[in-house]
């Protein structure tokens, strides 16, 4: 599932039986694989997301933004499927979509694939995600990225996530590179998270800014 969806996917992973989650959240800044979309600013979020069960799902997602002194919002919607392996691992694949309403430029479609290995105490999973026409321009992309979790107590979890954008073929957009770390916590249906986001400092977008490489991001959702 892409980073961007909300805490409650990271605090409910899908159990065997189908279901609906999904969460509202408040955050002090939003950031898109490291991009500053909200020109600094606090941001609201909501996404929801569906497990068949069987291995399907599907789900979206969606940002207040501020962008080229602009207010607007980030959609991003996706579907796949996955599987969990007889050695623990597990695989998915799906194909995922962004809009920005403030202009077509961010709009391009993903598809996508990973491995993960999870459990009570945490996990680890690898993602690429490849675009024929990234940011509504030509050039193809790959995105990988790497994201795992420990538990530090029954109701706080760490995480970490490193993600690169590479050019294929085509015009070659902004290369960049984003970390993400930080703690999560659980209280009951309500969460907080604390996340310090560093990328190179390269925007990726035409009319996104170009704020400090660094920030320090603080979350607070609820789930339903």
């Amino acid at each position: 599932m892409p980073l961007a969806c909300s805490l409650a996917f990271f605090f409910y992973p899908a159990t065997a039986f189908a279901q609906w989650s999904g969460s509202i959240t408040a955050a002090s800044e939003y950031r898109y694989r490291g991009t500053d979309f909200s020109d600094g600013k606090p941001s609201l979020q909501a996404g929801v997301a569906y497990d068949a069960g069987s291995g399907w799902y599907a789900g979206g997602f969606g940002a207040s933004t501020r962008l080229a002194d602009r207010g607007g919002t980030q959609l991003l919607a996706y579907g796949g499927y996955a599987r969990r392996l007889a050695n623990g691992l597990a695989w998915d694949a799906g194909i995922s979509t962004v809009q920005v309403t403030q202009d077509e430029y961010g709009s391009y479609q993903e598809l996508y694939a990973g491995l993960s290995r999870g459990g009570a105490n945490g996990g680890v999973s690898a993602r690429m995600s490849w675009s024929p026409r990234y940011a509504g321009g030509e050039a193809r992309t790959l995105y990988c990225e790497l994201d795992a979790s420990t538990a530090l107590s029954g109701k706080v979890d760490a995480f970490f996530h490193a993600g690169t954008l590479r050019t294929l073929s085509g015009p070659r957009p902004p290369q960049r590179a984003d970390l993400r770390a930080g703690v999560a916590a659980r209280f009951g249906a309500f969460g907080l998270q604390v996340a310090y986001v560093r990328n190179n400092h390269r925007p990726a977008y035409r009319y996104a800014p170009a704020p400090s490489p660094h920030a320090v991001i603080v979350s607070v959702s609820q789930g339903f």
